[in-house]
C-alpha cells in the first residue's frame, strides 16, 4: 500500500493463493500507525507474480464509490471502484483536530476555543460558590449529615 502521494510504501504483504477465500473480506492492517496521510490518496496495488492456477479476482463498486482515480487493470480502467472496507483510528490529538477542521476551525482555533470555554466554566463555579446565601428567611436549617467524619489519626 502506497500513501501520502510521495510513492512511500506503506506495507507490502505476500499472501499464498492457496489461502484465498472465494468471496470472502480479507483483511490488510498497517504494520505501524501511518501518520501523515489524512487527505492525501493511497493507492492499493494487487499483483499476482506467477501466471499458473485460477486468477485472483476482486470485487468492483460497480460505479464512482471513490474520490480520484479509478481501479485499473494493467492500465486500462475497470468499470468501478475496488470494494473496500476501510478502519481507521487516529491518534486522540489527531483526531481532535480532525473534527476542529470538519466544523471549520483550525486546530489552534478550536483548542483555545475549548480552554476560553473551560475557563469561563471555572470563573462561572467560583462565582457561585462566592455567592451569600440567599435562602428566605425562616427556613429550618439543612439536617445533619448522617454519615460521622472518618476518623484521622490513631485513635
Amino acid at each position: 500500500m502506497d500513501g501520502g502521494g510521495r510513492g512511500r510504501r506503506l506495507a507490502a504483504w505476500e499472501i499464498p493463493c492457496a489461502s484465498v477465500v472465494d468471496n470472502a473480506w480479507r483483511r490488510f492492517e498497517l504494520p505501524a500507525p501511518a501518520i501523515g496521510i489524512e487527505g492525501h490518496l493511497l493507492a492499493l496495488r494487487l499483483a499476482r507474480p506467477q501466471a499458473e492456477g485460477d486468477p485472483v479476482t476482486v470485487w468492483t463498486s460497480g460505479g464512482d464509490a471513490w474520490p480520484g482515480p479509478e481501479a485499473s487493470f494493467d492500465g486500462a480502467p475497470l468499470p468501478g471502484d475496488l470494494a473496500l472496507r476501510l478502519r481507521y483510528e487516529p491518534g486522540r490529538m489527531q483526531a481532535i483536530a480532525s473534527r476542529f477542521r470538519r466544523i471549520g476551525l483550525a486546530p489552534a482555533s478550536g483548542m483555545l476555543l475549548v480552554a476560553g470555554l473551560a475557563f469561563g466554566a471555572v470563573l462561572t463555579m467560583v462565582a457561585l460558590w462566592s455567592v451569600p446565601d440567599l435562602s428566605p428567611p425562616g427556613l429550618p436549617p439543612d439536617p445533619p449529615d448522617p454519615m460521622p467524619p472518618a476518623a484521622t489519626g490513631p485513635g
